[in-house]
C-alpha cells in the first residue's frame, strides 16, 4: 500500500509516476514533464519515449535524462524519509535536492566553464533554446504584438509535435489594451484550437513570466481585464489529460513573435 495516497499498490511505476506527490514534482522540475492522466504512465514506457530526445540531441538526451535520474532517487528518498523517519518534504524539496545532486555530478563529469548546457536551463530560467515535447505530446508557442499606445494588437501561434515539425500557423488582429491580456488571450486561443484538434497532452509556452505565474497560480488577483481569460483557461485546461504552462526566453520564442507581428498588418480585426 502506498504510504502517502494509501490507495494504491506501491508499484515502481505509481511511486515514480502516478501518485499525486509525484504528479507535482515532475512539472516543477527544469524537464517540465507531466505525467499523463488518461492513462497509468510506466517507467518502460515513459524510458522508451526518450528515443526522440535523443535523435534529436544525444547531449541534451543525456542531461536530461541524469536530472530525470537524480529526480527518480530523490522521490525514492523522500518515500524513505517519511515512511522510516516520519518527515515530509515537499515536491520543492525533492527538486532542490535533486537539482543540487545533479549540479555536483556535472560538475565531476563535465570540464570546468560547461557546466550548463543552453539546452537544459535552471529551473528558475528560462531555456534558451527551443525544446521539443516528449513523444505523444505537443507544444503550442504564443506571443503578442501590442505597438505602444495602441489597443489594436497581433496575436500569434505555433503547434509543433514531438519531432518540432510544425502543425499549425495562427496570425490573429485583434483588440486588447495590456500585453498582459493579449498573451492570456493567445493562450486561451492555443487551447481552444488545440481542443479542436483533438489532441489530450499539450504543453504551452510563452516569454510573458507574469501570464504564466497568473495561469499556475489560482489564488492570485489578476487585473479585472485579465480575471475572465484565467477562469476561462483554468476551464479549457480541465479537458485536457496533460497541460503545462511555460515561461520561455523572448529569443526562444521567435516564430510565435513573428506570427504575432504580421497580425498587424492584416485588415480585419476580430474583437
Amino acid at each position: 500500500m502506498c504510504p502517502r495516497c494509501s490507495c494504491e499498490n506501491e508499484t515502481g511505476d505509481h511511486l515514480l509516476l502516478d501518485y499525486p506527490f509525484t504528479r507535482a514534482v515532475w512539472p516543477g522540475s527544469s524537464l517540465h514533464y507531466s505525467p499523463p492522466l488518461d492513462f497509468t504512465p510506466t517507467v518502460a514506457g515513459w524510458l522508451g519515449s526518450w528515443d526522440v530526445v535523443f535523435r534529436q540531441d544525444k547531449r541534451l538526451g543525456r542531461e536530461a535524462l541524469s536530472k530525470a535520474a537524480f529526480l527518480c532517487w530523490y522521490l525514492w528518498r523522500a518515500r524513505n524519509e517519511l515512511c522510516f523517519n516520519s518527515i515530509s518534504w515537499t515536491p520543492s524539496e525533492v527538486i532542490s535536492f535533486a537539482d543540487k545532486a545533479y549540479l555536483e555530478y556535472a560538475k565531476v563529469e563535465k570540464p570546468a566553464g560547461h557546466l550548463n548546457s543552453p539546452q537544459v536551463a535552471g529551473r528558475d530560467s528560462a531555456p534558451l533554446v527551443w525544446i521539443a515535447p516528449l513523444l505523444g505530446f505537443f507544444k503550442i508557442n504564443c506571443d503578442v504584438a501590442l505597438p505602444q499606445e495602441n489597443v489594436k494588437g497581433g496575436l500569434g501561434l505555433v503547434l509543433r509535435d514531438h519531432a518540432g515539425v510544425p502543425m499549425k500557423f495562427v496570425s490573429i488582429l485583434m483588440f486588447f489594451d495590456s500585453a498582459l491580456q493579449g498573451e492570456l488571450l493567445v493562450v486561451r486561443t492555443a487551447l481552444r484550437l488545440t481542443l479542436e484538434l483533438g489532441f489530450s497532452q499539450i504543453q504551452v509556452e510563452t516569454d510573458c513570466r507574469e501570464a504564466v505565474n497568473y495561469m499556475l497560480n489560482q489564488s492570485g488577483s489578476p487585473p479585472c481585464n485579465s480575471a475572465v481569460l484565467i477562469s476561462d483557461i483554468w476551464k479549457l485546461s480541465s479537458s485536457f489529460s496533460s497541460v503545462s504552462f511555460l515561461f520561455i526566453s523572448r529569443a526562444t520564442n521567435g516564430a510565435a513573435d513573428a506570427l504575432a507581428r504580421k497580425a498587424l498588418s492584416f485588415v480585419c480585426l476580430i474583437d
